[in-house]
């Protein structure tokens, strides 16, 4: 049993050792180990760690900080969402959707949508048509479909163009 003197306002478990804890305002975190404690500093923060790192929320902006609550990408984006083991995310500022790197760098060009399909592959949407590209921002088709789908269990692609499948 950890016993930890009443300071909170909140605490709050993802089930995996992790604790969401908040004070007055703000979020930090802390695990049962009490090894890694930050302090609340954030407005808000993610549910888990992801490669190590968790979403952290500052002047109404996302990043992302690390166990130790150093921020590792600046908070500087209306929305980011984790994608894959390489640490690529999908970023929304001024809504413009992107993907960046580790480091907080961009790395594809700007779309109006972006989702994760697999395999290191996204779909991005410009004005009604989708593209598909990489995470090398390598455009594998013109941005010419209506829709792209993709099924995880067989890796299988379909594409709509002129009302057809």
């Amino acid at each position: 049993i950890i016993r930890v003197q009443p300071v909170y306002d909140e605490i709050e478990s993802d089930y995996n050792r992790f604790f969401r804890i908040k004070k007055g305002e703000l979020w930090g975190w802390v695990d049962a180990s009490r090894q890694a404690v930050v302090e609340s500093q954030f407005e808000e923060i993610g549910w888990q760690f992801e490669n190590g790192r968790i979403q952290v929320k500052k002047n109404n902006l996302w990043g992302w900080a690390d166990r130790g609550g150093t921020v590792v990408v600046s908070p500087d984006f209306h929305s980011i969402e984790y994608i894959n083991e390489d640490s690529i995310s999908i970023v929304n500022k001024n809504d413009s959707w992107f993907l960046i790197d580790a480091k907080g760098d961009k790395i594809s060009d700007e779309y109006d949508a972006i989702q994760y399909l697999s395999n290191k592959f996204y779909k991005g949407l410009k004005d009604t048509t989708w593209t598909l590209f990489n995470i090398y921002n390598f455009v594998l088709d013109p941005p010419t479909f209506q829709e792209i789908g993709y099924n995880f269990n067989y890796n299988l692609l379909w594409v709509k163009k002129n009302n057809l499948w």
